[in-house]
């Protein structure tokens, strides 16, 4: 799922030195439409301000 970009990792370290993984949502939302018998999935996940830019600058260019 992170591979997916659906989950986000971070490295938690505690008081004591240990440390592990801990896992975060990345979905903003989620669409399902059922049309005609068939199912469309969507999935939009959330982006950070440099994805944000860039995905921005990329539409500009494309226009």
């Amino acid at each position: 799922m992170v591979a997916s970009d659906l989950l986000v990792e971070r490295t938690r370290i505690e008081s004591d030195g240990s440390h592990h993984s801990v896992y975060e949502a990345n979905i903003d939302h989620l669409d399902v439409d059922i049309e005609d018998g068939t199912i469309d999935v969507s999935v939009h996940v959330r982006e950070d301000a440099a994805q944000r830019f860039s995905r921005i600058w990329s539409d500009i260019r494309e226009s």
